[in-house]
């Protein structure tokens, strides 16, 4: 697996640390990228349009909709390369109904009127016709569960088992080298004897 940044070893620590806790609830991917958002909302519908919405304060600009890429695609290789399993729940959504996370900062009583926001609001909307909607259904409606691998891959100092093993290879393999150089140098001390 690739150098991880510091934020992706963060949020491997934090999960690692809500399942020791046992706290399966906080470990629901919508939660964990609702506190990626922090001041943004999100809404997405399946159909008739592949539609995302992306709610923010207007003194904000939308780099966390990259955020929210980020932490997708990292879910993705996290699932890929076997360190999570993830464990879908069930919504009983129809297929054009909207789904959202983080929406309850910006619906103060129900007065929110999210499709005719104007100049009068502090609130932007942007809307984004993309087939990111398709891996925002997979990742933010399951469960995160840390397999064993993940908390070996954060005990190993975030190498999977194969880094290791190439690291004890080479180790070897340069001790291996320096008693080849030293019996080379006593042999040529002992030959000048």
């Amino acid at each position: 697996m690739r150098k991880l940044l510091k934020s992706e070893k963060e949020f491997i620590n934090k999960i690692l640390e809500l399942k020791a806790k046992a706290k399966l609830k906080e470990l629901q991917s919508a939660r964990l990228l609702e506190v990626q958002l922090d001041s943004f909302g999100l809404e997405w519908t399946l159909s008739p349009k592949k539609t995302l919405n992306l709610y923010h304060p207007k003194d904000k600009d939308a780099s966390t909709f990259y955020d929210m890429v980020d932490y997708l695609y990292f879910v993705k290789e996290l699932e890929e390369n076997k360190f999570i399993a993830l464990l879908p729940y069930n919504f009983e959504l129809k297929q054009n109904e909207k789904r959202s996370i983080g929406m309850e900062k910006f619906i103060y009583c129900d007065k929110l009127d999210k499709d005719n926001l104007g100049a009068n609001t502090s609130i932007q909307k942007e809307e984004f016709y993309i087939d990111i909607v398709d891996m925002l259904e997979k990742y933010a409606k399951a469960v995160i569960y840390p397999l064993p691998l993940l908390q070996e891959f954060k005990n190993n100092e975030y190498k999977s088992l194969e880094e290791k093993y190439a690291e004890k290879q080479l180790n070897r393999v340069k001790v291996a080298n320096a008693i080849a150089i030293i019996a080379v140098l006593i042999t040529i001390i002992l030959g000048l004897i």
